[in-house]
C-alpha cells in the first residue's frame, strides 16, 4: 500500500517488556493507517546501542504513547522521566483500571486527559483501542486523516515459505513465539487461527454419505507439519462433507451463489466451475441460484450488469470440465489492493453492497485474489447486514500461494513448458544459437525450476529468488558454447528465466538492451521495492527483464570476438510461450484435482464456513484460514535441496547463484549476536 506524501506523525511507544505481546497488537492497528510512523523497540532490540536508539527516537517523535500495565519496568520509567523532562505530548493507554505506582513525580500523568482504557483482547478489540488513540493523536487538527477500517491484510509479504511461518509459532500453545512478536505488527495473527463459521449449522444434511462421501468430524484436524513428533496446535480443519449444514438460511428459499475468476487463466478453471455448479445442484437442485461474474473483481465492483445466471444443461457443465481457458471472462483489478487504505475500504464495501443478496462468494484466483477474498470476508464480518461466506480456490501458474502443495494448472504448465523447451532446444541445436525462454514467475521461480529439471536441456535457470550477475552467467555459457563448437560444431544453448529475473548488474546493459524510459523506470521501481512484485508483473518490467538477459548475453558473448572473430555475429533469440501454455487444455491430473477442490469448497461453504481457502496440504485436503494465506507468497528457497538439484542439472557455476532470500526482511534473518537457538 502506498503512503501519502503528507508529513508523517511520529509516535514513540513506551511499554514494559512484559506487556510486549499486547502492545504489538496495538502497534499493528496504528501501522495500518496512512499518516503515521511508529517506533516499536522490539524490532530494533539488537541493532546498535540501546540508549542511543531510544534517545534519537524520543527526540524525533511528536507524541509518546505510554502503555501502562500492572507494574512499570526500569526501562519504561526512564523513558517516562525523559518525556516529562522534554515536555513532549503524551497519551496514556491503561491495560488495568488503576495506574501503577511510580518512583517519579506522577502529577503530569495524573492530570492528563489523553487517556485510553484498553482492557480486553482480540483483533476487533485492538482495532477499537487503536481508533481511540488515533483520535487523540490528531486532537483538534482541522482536517484529521480518516481512520482506515480493518481489512485483515498484512503489511507487505512477511513470509515466503511455510516452514518459516510454522517456526514463528509455539506448537504447544499455538501463540506467536515471544521472539517473533515483531511479526504481529506486520499483520501476523497473535495466535494460530482456524477456519471460522459465519452462520452456525442448524439442519441435517439430506444427502446420504453413500452419495456424497463420508461425513467429516467437525473437529478433525490435520497437522501442518509432518516433521513434528509432539502434539501441536498448529493444524487445519479437514475438508470433508459435513453432517450439519447452515445454508440455505432460515427464511430464505434456496442458496444464492456468486463465482468470480480473477487474474490470468490457467488450465483447470473450467473444471472448478463445473464442480461448483454440479455440487450446488446436488445440494439444492434447481433452487440454487448461481451467478458467474465476468471481468473478475472489476466486474463485481462495477455492478449488476456484469453477471449471468447459470442455466446451463448438465451435459454442457460436464463437457465444460475438460475444456481449456475460462468460460467466465477473467481480468485483473489492481486498484483493489494497490489503493491507499481508505480508498481500498471504499472499494471493498461497494462490492459487499452489490452482494447483499448472495450467500456464498467463490473466488478462483491467485495470491492477489486470495488477499482480496480475505479483505472481503473481513469487511463482510464487520457489516451487520451481511451474511456473506467467502471461499477461496487457489489458481496460479506460478504456484506461489502459501499453504498450497501444488496449485491446479501448475502440473499442466510445467509439462507444457518442458515440451516447449525441448522444441526450442531443437531449434537452437539445428540453427546454432542461444535461446532465452521466458516463463511464468512474477515473484517466484517454481515453473522455471521444475521445467529446467524436467527437460534436462537447460544451461542456466534464472529465478527472482536468487541473485545473479549477467557477466557471471555469460562466463559459464561461453564455456559451454565453445566446448560444443569444438566437439559438435554447434554452439547452441538454452536459458530459462522467470519474468522478474532481473540481473543485479542490469545498469550495465540498459543501452545494449535498448530499454525504453518506461522499462528503465519499471526496473528502478523493482529495485527500490526490495526486488519484489506485489500482484501481477507490470508489462514494462517483464519486457525489460527479457531484453536485459537476451541482449545482455548477446553483447557479452560477442565480446569474445576480440579473441575469435566467429563470435562477432553470434545470435541470441528469445521466446515467450506463456500465453500458449496457460491456454492449453488441462491434464487429467489437473482436471481431477480442480474438481475435488470445487466439491470440497461447496461442502464446507454449505456448512457455514467462511474466510477459508480449500487446499491440498501434504497428503490431505484442508480448510486453510485466509488470514494465514495472505501472510506472504511462496518462493523457492535458494539454500534448499530442490534448487541445488536444479543448478546441479543445469551445470551453472556456483558463482552465478548468489543466495537471495525466500521471504521478506522479517523472516529467517538473525540479529547481530543472535544464537542459532534463539533464531529457532
Amino acid at each position: 500500500m502506498s503512503k501519502s506524501t503528507e508529513p508523517l506523525h511520529r509516535v514513540f511507544v513506551s511499554y514494559r517488556f512484559g506487556d510486549e505481546a499486547l502492545v504489538a497488537q496495538l502497534v499493528r492497528e496504528l501501522r495500518r493507517q496512512d499518516h503515521i510512523e511508529v517506533y516499536f523497540f522490539i524490532e530494533n532490540r539488537k541493532i546498535g546501542t540501546w540508549p542511543e536508539q531510544v534517545q534519537r527516537a524520543l527526540d524525533d517523535c511528536e507524541t509518546v504513547l505510554i502503555v501502562l500495565g500492572e507494574t512499570v519496568g526500569a526501562t519504561q520509567e526512564s523513558e517516562v522521566r525523559h518525556v516529562l523532562k522534554t515536555k513532549k505530548r503524551f497519551i496514556i493507554v491503561q491495560l488495568t483500571e488503576d495506574l501503577p505506582s511510580f518512583t517519579l513525580p506522577l502529577a503530569p500523568l495524573e492530570l492528563s486527559a489523553a487517556r485510553v482504557l484498553a482492557k480486553g483482547g482480540g483483533a476487533g478489540f485492538w482495532c477499537g483501542v487503536g481508533r481511540q488513540v488515533w483520535t487523540l493523536l490528531w486532537g483538534s487538527h482541522k482536517a484529521p486523516p480518516p481512520w482506515v477500517e480493518i481489512d485483515g491484510l498484512p503489511i507487505g509479504y512477511p513470509f515466503g515459505y511455510e516452514k518459516d511461518l510454522i517456526k514463528a509459532f509455539d506448537p504447544t500453545s499455538g501463540d506467536i513465539a515471544s521472539h517473533r512478536l515483531d511479526l504481529v505488527t506486520l499483520g501476523c495473527p497473535a495466535s494460530w487461527p482456524s477456519a471460522r463459521v459465519g452462520v452456525p449449522p442448524w439442519y441435517e444434511n439430506q444427502i446420504h454419505e453413500s452419495v456424497i462421501g463420508s461425513y467429516g468430524d467437525s473437529e478433525a484436524r490435520i497437522s501442518v507439519d509432518a516433521r513434528q513428533s509432539i502434539p501441536s496446535k498448529l493444524s487445519f480443519l479437514e475438508a470433508r462433507p459435513r453432517r450439519r449444514l447452515s445454508l440455505p438460511h432460515r427464511g430464505r428459499p434456496g442458496v444464492r451463489v456468486a463465482i468470480v475468476v480473477s487474474g490470468g487463466i490457467a488450465p483447470g478453471i473450467n473444471a472448478v466451475l463445473a464442480s461448483l455448479i454440479e455440487r450446488h445442484r446436488l445440494y439444492s437442485g434447481q433452487d440454487a441460484l448461481i451467478r458467474v461474474y465476468h471481468g473478475g473483481f472489476q466486474g463485481l465492483h462495477d455492478g449488476a450488469d456484469n453477471f449471468e445466471i447459470v442455466d446451463w444443461t448438465d451435459a454442457k457443465v460436464k463437457e465444460l470440465a475438460r475444456t481449456a481457458g475460462s468460460c467466465v471472462a477473467t481480468a485483473r483489478f489492481d486498484e483493489l489492493l494497490n489503493s491507499r487504505g481508505v480508498d481500498r475500504i471504499r472499494i471493498l464495501d461497494r462490492i459487499i453492497g452489490f452482494l447483499q443478496d448472495i450467500d456464498i462468494l467463490y473466488v478462483i484466483g491467485g495470491d492477489g485474489s486470495m488477499r482480496a477474498a480475505h479483505a472481503l470476508a473481513t469487511r463482510a464480518s464487520e457489516n451487520t447486514s451481511s451474511c456473506l461466506s467467502v471461499v477461496g480456490i487457489p489458481k496460479t501458474m506460478d504456484n506461489d500461494i502459501l499453504w498450497v502443495w501444488q496449485s491446479f494448472g501448475f502440473a499442466s504448465a510445467v509439462e507444457m513448458a518442458t515440451r516447449f523447451s525441448r522444441q526450442l532446444h531443437q531449434e537452437s541445436f539445428s540453427n546454432p544459437r542461444l535461446c532465452v525462454m521466458q516463463l511464468f514467475g512474477s515473484d517466484s521461480g517454481f515453473v522455471v525450476s521444475h521445467a529446467a529439471l524436467a527437460s534436462g536441456d537447460c544451461d542456466a535457470a534464472l529465478i527472482p529468488e536468487v541473485d545473479f550477475n549477467l557477466v557471471q552467467i555469460a562466463k559459464g555459457l561461453i564455456g559451454k558454447l565453445k566446448e560444443r563448437k569444438k566437439s559438435q560444431r554447434r554452439p547452441f544453448g538454452l536459458v530459462m528465466m522467470a519474468e522478474t529475473a532481473i540481473p543485479r548488474d542490469w545498469n550495465n546493459y540498459v543501452t545494449v538492451a535498448r530499454l525504453s524510459a518506461a522499462e528503465t523506470m519499471a526496473v528502478q521501481h523493482f529495485d527500490a521495492n526490495g526486488r519484489r512484485v506485489i500482484g501481477q508483473t507490470p508489462d514494462d518490467l517483464r519486457s525489460a527483464a527479457l531484453k536485459l538477459v537476451s541482449f545482455g548475453l548477446q553483447f557479452l558473448i560477442r565480446k569474445e570476438g576480440t579473441h575469435d572473430a566467429y563470435w562477432n555475429s553470434f545470435r541470441v533469440f528469445s521466446n515467450e510461450p506463456r500465453h500458449l501454455i496457460r491456454s492449453m487444455e488441462p491434464s487429467s491430473i489437473d482436471v481431477t484435482f480442480a474438481r475435488r477442490l470445487g466439491n470440497l469448497a461447496v461442502d464446507n461453504a454449505m456448512a457455514g464456513y467462511t474466510d477459508f481457502m480449500v487446499s491440498q496440504w501434504l497428503t490431505e485436503y484442508v480448510l486453510v484460514p485466509l488470514e494465514l494465506v495472505v501472510l506472504g507468497r511462496k518462493r523457492v528457497p535458494p539454500s534448499g535441496i530442490f534448487w541445488k538439484s536444479v543448478i546441479a542439472n543445469t551445470g551453472q557455476e556456483s558463482g552465478s547463484t548468489a543466495t537471495g532470500t525466500s521471504g521478506a526482511r522479517t523472516v529467517g534473518s538473525s540479529y547481530p549476536g543472535e544464537s542459532e537457538a534463539e533464531q529457532t
